[in-house]
């Protein structure tokens, strides 16, 4: 398989990058920084790899470091700021403490000075120690205080925080309030029928009329008609999917079939034979393969069969051949049918020089076809190897990088 020029470049052009990176690495390699010190983290440990040199011998030293400790004074001032601080950082998405609808950011660290934060409070039915609120039952308006508790820890510092928050009722549009009342009016219905065998919906609720669709036993006629408009438009899609993928597999077959069929007609006529014949020995022999399994059904060769159909049926020759040509849709069949009906008049001696011509020039381009298509596979490797090539890059030089950042 033969490489385009544009593919050599492309190779050529990524040998240079590999051998720049290789020579990078290595280079870089040799001017590992020296240190004196290690910086301490800002948030937790964090681990560390040197290389120690003891009298000419090499030693991998690695482990952790953890971060700066606060002193008393300033761990007891850091954890004043937390608390002053703290109605801000626990709201979440609500608009304030007295007005908490939504989960609570109850922290458990302060992520900048790692403070650890424990909660609880007055009310584990409204409000969780980790913040979540229950407050899907309340009616439109009401509200419950709750307090919370929260004792801070930094170092050997402790400091208890005390908030007081609002719970109100959640905010509902239209749809969720008309969802609770037919709730609360099935739910008294329910209850005013527990001895009963059927508990009645209700049918007017604020003085509008509802009707039910038992969702378990029907069908929602608006998912049918999605449903049904889904799968149109994939029958659509599919067939012509299909109809592409039929042309395009139908005009490879007549491509590939055409240096073989010219070489036939001209060595048939060249031997003796009439054009007529000529198709009939093709035909004959086709069908044979056909039914020793030898071959599958070729479009070509069945716009033959089509074309002696033709003829048999009183059409005339020089039509048939004419209409061959056409039926097989491209422009060489095409020609080829003008050809044979313009020499079935003048005779076949000329034609023999015009099939030899073309049977030549039907090779050389199928020659060239497959040079094209040999140069598309191969172009269609070069991204999977560039991709493999960075792989292996990154694998070589990452580490390379990191035994001289620290």
């Amino acid at each position: 398989m033969s490489i385009s020029g544009k593919t050599k470049k492309l190779l050529l052009f990524t040998a240079i990058i590999t051998a720049l990176f290789v020579f990078l690495t290595i280079y870089s390699g040799g001017g590992k920084e020296k240190i004196t010190f290690l910086l301490r983290p800002q948030d937790s440990s964090e681990k560390y790899e040197l290389e120690a040199y003891v009298g000419g011998e090499i030693i991998d030293i690695e482990g952790d470091i953890g971060k700066r400790k606060y002193t008393g004074e300033e761990a007891k001032s850091e954890l004043k700021k937390l608390s002053d601080n703290m109605n801000e950082l626990i709201l979440g998405n609500n608009k304030s403490l007295n007005e908490v609808r939504e989960k609570l950011n109850l922290i458990t660290e302060d992520k900048t000075t790692g403070a650890r934060l424990e909660w609880s409070t007055d009310n584990y039915d409204i409000c969780t120690y980790d913040g979540y609120i229950n407050n899907e039952e309340f009616d439109n308006g009401e509200s419950v205080n709750v307090t919370l508790y929260c004792i801070m820890t930094l170092g050997d510092e402790e400091l208890a925080g005390t908030y007081n928050i609002k719970v109100v009722s959640p905010l509902m549009n239209e749809e969720l309030s008309n969802k609770k009342r037919i709730q609360d009016e099935i739910q008294k219905n329910d209850m005013a029928a527990a001895n009963e065998d059927k508990v009645d919906l209700p049918g007017v609720v604020d003085g509008k009329h509802v009707e039910y669709i038992n969702k378990q036993n029907g069908k929602s006629p608006v998912l049918i008609v999605i449903l049904g408009f889904a799968a149109s438009a994939f029958l659509i899609a599919k067939e012509y999917q299909d109809k592409r993928n039929y042309e395009k597999n139908r005009k490879y077959e007549l491509t590939a079939d055409y240096p073989s069929i010219t070489t036939k007609l001209y060595l048939l006529i060249y031997a003796g034979g009439t054009i007529i014949s000529s198709f009939e020995h093709i035909v004959r022999e086709y069908d044979n393969n056909i039914k020793r399994g030898r071959m599958k059904p070729r479009a070509a060769y069945e716009q033959m069969k089509k074309c002696l159909n033709n003829i048999n049926n009183g059409m005339g020759e020089a039509k048939s051949y004419i209409k061959w040509g056409n039926d097989c849709g491209i422009n060489e069949y095409k020609r080829l049918g003008s050809y044979l009906s313009e020499y079935l008049k003048k005779g076949t001696g000329d034609l023999k020089k015009k099939l030899r011509q073309l049977s030549s020039e039907s090779m050389e381009t199928a020659a060239a076809n497959a040079k094209e298509r040999g140069e598309k596979a191969g172009s269609k490797l070069v991204v999977p190897m560039i991709a493999m090539l960075f792989t292996v890059m990154v694998i070589v030089i990452v580490p390379a990088f990191d035994s001289f950042s620290v």
